[in-house]
């Protein structure tokens, strides 16, 4: 254990033991830079570990908060794995003033646009985390609803608005993602047991997310390449929930990451090997956090199909190349076809592709001929004996 921080942060109720200068024990609002330097040791996770075990040790009754000891016992155990990433991160800057209470029923969408609201404001400290914290709370209510694609969607948008600098930030978030959800079974409990009802079929849910939080799958490198139009995007986006740790594989498209940050977007060669070698980079930051990768692009050249091969063998976790490939009709009819796509590539780039006859011998081939639900089909046939099909 990393010891206790003697001020409560989960339910609002804060212990006994010393309190940062000027801070809600005498009634005033703390100092934020106060707040920042005592929330920015790990022992502040610890803390909030042992506020959830002992709130739920409190429903002798309960067989989701019977699960409390072994679950805070793991999460103790994780925290000290994570404890020097916690500092360093804290170092730099990533402890900062968040929303603090980012779930799904705290925004709305006015106009089309998701636009966050009620952020926590009655104190600073309860309020105040790793950035990696805050969003994690709405990725776990996101899988908490089942909606595990769209908890990869966010993360990927969240992780991309960062340029990649938080891409190290995926190794804690296994425990961030487990605290929410004890969380969320601890207020499930004290919600029920005020009204008089019974919280313990959603509190059970929440403990057990909890607990598999903390034991992720392991990360798996998978690329997807081949001509424009043969769907590759479709089928790296759907590839991505529930493969390795939660919610999933983060996926790299380089199309996406040509236009991240605005600018003029080049093609010239240069461009475009300086795509792939981002790609690559984010790829080992991502593999070296214990998250999985899907990377999305033509990978007409052998020599960047061997690059991201290389990533993962430095990485030390399992490859699979995915080759697509469909009927030169059928791919004229797609990239004809397309609206709003990440890819500018036109009829006049995929007749270019389609001349030079590229192929991937060396990754597994699959058709793409029929529907995006039949390519997912055989692409998870594929990847079988590397990834299990999602539940």
């Amino acid at each position: 254990m990393l010891g206790r921080v003697p001020w409560r942060i989960v339910s609002g109720q804060r212990g006994p033991g010393r309190y940062p200068a000027g801070s809600g024990s005498e009634g005033q609002m703390a100092d934020q830079e106060d707040i920042t330097r005592f929330l920015s040791h790990p022992a502040a996770f610890g803390a909030i570990i042992d506020e959830v075990a002992h709130v739920l040790a409190g429903f002798p009754r309960s067989p989701a908060a019977g699960r409390a000891p072994d679950w805070a016992e793991a999460a103790h155990r994780i925290l000290a794995q994570d404890a020097p990433l916690i500092a360093a991160r804290a170092d730099r800057g990533a402890v900062r003033r968040c929303h603090g209470d980012l779930h799904l029923r705290n925004i709305v969408l006015i106009d089309g646009e998701p636009v966050l609201y009620d952020a926590l404001e009655f104190d600073e400290a309860m309020g105040t985390s790793d950035i990696v914290y805050d969003i994690a709370f709405l990725v776990m209510d996101l899988c908490h609803r089942g909606l595990a694609r769209q908890a990869c969607r966010v993360l990927e948008a969240w992780l991309l608005g960062f340029d990649g600098a938080e891409d190290d930030g995926l190794a804690i978030l296994p425990l961030c993602l487990s605290l929410r959800a004890a969380i969320r079974a601890m207020v499930a409990l004290q919600t029920a047991a005020a009204r008089g009802t019974d919280g313990e079929s959603e509190a059970r849910g929440y403990i057990e997310e909890a607990c598999r939080y903390l034991a992720p799958r392991a990360p798996v490198c998978i690329a997807v390449g081949g001509m424009s139009g043969t769907g590759k995007s479709v089928l790296a986006r759907a590839l991505t929930a529930g493969t390795g740790a939660a919610p999933g594989a983060i996926w790299l498209a380089s199309d996406v990451l040509r236009k991240a940050g605005g600018g003029t977007v080049q093609y010239d060669r240069a461009a475009r090997g300086a795509v792939y070698d981002r790609m690559a980079a984010r790829a080992r930051a991502i593999l070296a956090a214990g998250h999985s990768v899907v990377l999305d692009a033509t990978f007409l050249d052998p020599a960047r199909r061997r690059q991201v091969r290389d990533v993962a063998d430095a990485a030390g976790v399992p490859f699979a190349g995915l080759w697509l490939s469909a009927p030169p009709d059928i791919l004229r009819d797609r990239v004809a076809g397309r609206r709003g796509d990440p890819s500018d590539a036109d009829l006049a780039v995929l007749e270019r592709q389609l001349a030079g006859g590229a192929d991937a011998p060396d990754w597994g081939r699959v058709s793409a001929a029929g529907t995006p639900q039949d390519t997912l089909e055989r692409a998870r046939a594929a990847l079988a004996p590397l990834v299990p099909t999602p539940a």
